[in-house]
């Protein structure tokens, strides 16, 4: 019996090994100094590292062993060592790791993109890093040559914007101004979407493609059970198998998640300290707009102004409701009054925050929700104008 047990586990450890695959990254970048630190690392999940060395002078090479294609950032400090009040700041690129040899050019370090750049994007520097690997990098490249510009123009939009409101430039800063910035803005980014859905179905044999896809996936109440069944038949054939083996285990834990679940009751609290249930102002033919939200939320307060607009021209059209998450109700109360949030206010006590948690993965706030007029769950997001135009469409239907 212990011989086979024996026998059974090497068989797994060889198995195991045979699926691990040996990397090597060479850089040939001039003006790096000599004993910089260098980390790769891997960008799903807590970004751990796959690797780890020191420049030489102008390049470096990395090795290790990775079970699938991987993408990666890339991590290069400015200096070997850094002073005590010194912060250190890197350089780098994204691409996807495969096996064999990937190579990675660029003019000089100046030209390789800071992985942080304040006030600035890292995406102007981009072109000037040539990054050649397998097929999957092959195909990585294909997806950044087709949507970069279109990912400068909405940085660039969104820029003019941050300018506007805090920086110097306060230029055509009044509120008709701003909202035809923030409007500028969400048009390019969705351009950007577009484009990269687009990208995802015209490749889905593509390591990138699937990545982007599991980016989506994160949203609750996005895709309907159809959409996830198409899903699974589109990526089946995509070159990264253990990949698709994950995503088709996420897409089996969002089946309890789809767009038009019907929504589940919640215990709530009225301002007095009245017990009242969700059901109790979820009305069958109106929509339902429902905002998770809590005193100490800055960007929660930040957002009532646009709710208030909502309230003003759609009351009569939508239902809308404020859930706060404060644990403690004068903080609540006092916020209540400081915002003047003349719609309907509950609170969400602590006994029903499992429920609540559970029902609707509720994991920061703000968090806005969309019941239609079926008292299914459409939508789930943390972006306002995104549910705005969702109730928008759902009147117009």
């Amino acid at each position: 019996m212990k011989k086979q047990l024996f026998i059974l586990a090497a068989a797994l450890m060889t198995a195991a090994a045979s699926y691990a695959q040996q990397f090597t990254v060479k850089a040939s970048i001039p003006g790096i100094p000599a004993g910089c630190e260098v980390r790769l690392l891997a960008k799903a999940g807590n970004n751990k590292e796959l690797a780890k060395g020191l420049t030489t002078d102008g390049g470096f090479e990395l090795q290790g062993t990775i079970d699938k294609p991987t993408l990666v950032g890339l991590r290069i400090n400015d200096k070997p060592q850094y002073g005590v009040d010194e912060r250190p700041q890197d350089r780098g690129a994204s691409f996807i790791l495969t096996e064999g040899t990937t190579t990675i050019q660029a003019e000089d370090i100046s030209l390789v993109p800071r992985n942080y750049e304040l006030g600035d994007t890292p995406l102007k520097k981009e072109r000037h890093v040539r990054i050649v690997g397998g097929p999957a990098q092959q195909h990585y490249q294909e997806w950044r040559d087709y949507i970069l510009d279109a990912e400068l123009a909405a940085w660039h939009a969104d820029h003019v914007l941050w300018k506007a409101q805090f920086g110097g430039e306060r230029v055509n800063d009044t509120p008709k101004g701003l909202d035809e910035m923030r409007a500028a803005g969400q048009a390019t980014q969705e351009v950007v979407n577009v484009l990269t859905q687009a990208f995802v179905k015209a490749h889905p044999d593509y390591a990138i493609s699937l990545f982007l896809q599991q980016q989506q996936m994160e949203n609750m109440f996005v895709f309907t059970h159809e959409e996830l069944d198409e899903m699974l038949t589109m990526f089946k054939n995509n070159e990264d198998q253990k990949g698709y083996a994950a995503f088709a285990e996420q897409v089996e834990q969002l089946r309890k998640y789809t767009k038009g679940t019907p929504y589940t009751d919640l215990q709530l609290e009225m301002p007095d300290g009245k017990q009242v249930q969700l059901s109790q102002y979820v009305k069958k033919g109106t929509i339902t707009f429902v905002d998770f939200w809590a005193s100490w939320c800055g960007p929660c307060r930040a957002a009532i102004p646009s709710v208030k607009k909502m309230h003003e021209a759609l009351g009569d059209k939508v239902n809308i409701l404020s859930l706060s998450l404060d644990t403690s109700k004068d903080a609540w109360k006092k916020a209540m009054d400081e915002e003047q949030m003349s719609w309907t206010q509950l609170l969400v006590p602590k006994e029903s925050t499992k429920v609540m948690s559970n029902a609707y993965q509720v994991r920061g706030i703000p968090y806005l929700m969309i019941i239609d007029q079926e008292g299914r769950v459409m939508m789930t997001t943390h972006n306002a104008e995104s549910a705005h135009a969702m109730i928008k469409r759902l009147i117009a239907e």
